[in-house]
């Protein structure tokens, strides 16, 4: 993945089609039993579990999939990983 912006899309991309069958409102339990172990390819050649990805994410539970996605753009922004 070349570039921050379409780094974050393709991970959004993956993450999208894990958490697929996830009912929102969802906590990051809910999250975790349907796609914890499944692999999230991220910019920089790296790659991280959904759980590895969660625990990094500050909110513990999300009203809504946008809230989730939100969430998950800060967290890898934050930590230099998109």
């Amino acid at each position: 993945m070349p570039n921050t912006r379409e780094g974050l899309a393709a991970t959004h991309h993956y993450m999208s089609k894990v958490i697929m069958e996830v009912q929102f409102p969802a906590n990051k339990e809910d999250i975790s039993a349907i796609a914890g172990v499944k692999v999230i390819p991220l910019n920089f050649g790296r790659s991280m579990t959904v759980d590895e990805i969660l625990s990094m994410i500050i909110p513990e539970k999300f009203s809504c999939a946008a809230e989730f996605f939100g969430a998950l753009t800060a967290t890898l922004l934050m930590h230099k990983l998109a």
